[in-house]
C-alpha cells in the first residue's frame, strides 16, 4: 500500500479490508493512523535489522560493504 499509494493512500479502512478485519479493530490496535505509521516503520525496521544480521563480516571490508548494498537493493 504505502509504495502504491504513499502514505496519503494508507487508511484505516484499506490496512483493516486486506488484513480481513474491522476497521475499528485497527484503531484498538495502532490508536490512530500516526500509530499505524509509526508501526509499519518500527517493523520495516526490524526487518532491516535481520537482514544486517544474516550478513556475515569478511576480511575484506570493501566486499562486505558491495554485499549490504546488493542486499539493501533487494529489500526495497
Amino acid at each position: 500500500m504505502l509504495a502504491a499509494e504513499g502514505a496519503q493512500g494508507l487508511t484505516a479502512r484499506k490496512v483493516a479490508s486486506t488484513a480481513g478485519t474491522s476497521t475499528p479493530a485497527v484503531y484498538e490496535l495502532f490508536g490512530d493512523k500516526s500509530g499505524l505509521v509509526r508501526e509499519v516503520f518500527f517493523e520495516g525496521f526490524r526487518l532491516l535489522r535481520g537482514y544486517l544480521d544474516a550478513l556475515e563480516d569478511s576480511d575484506d571490508a570493501r566486499a562486505d560493504l558491495v554485499r549490504l548494498a546488493a542486499m539493501y537493493r533487494t529489500c526495497r
